[in-house]
């Protein structure tokens, strides 16, 4: 299961408070901009440590803290 993360770099440099579980439908967004950008330019996706099996598009499984497709 991946986890959606959310934060404001200009009043939390270090990451500390996660925007995301308060902001679902901007991290929703952010994660199908992503996802179709990463697509676009054919990005190479990591594998699974595990099974070897590359890992889902962000939004493709659910995520933690983005709205359901």
């Amino acid at each position: 299961q991946q986890r959606a993360e959310l934060f404001n770099l200009a009043d939390d440099i270090g990451e500390h408070h996660d925007l995301a579980p308060k902001q679902r439908e901007l991290t929703g967004r952010m994660l199908a901009k992503l996802s179709a950008r990463l697509r676009a330019v054919n990005a190479p996706r990591p594998r699974d440590h595990h099974s070897g099996e590359p890992v889902p598009w962000p939004g493709q499984s659910k995520v933690v803290g983005a709205l359901p497709d």
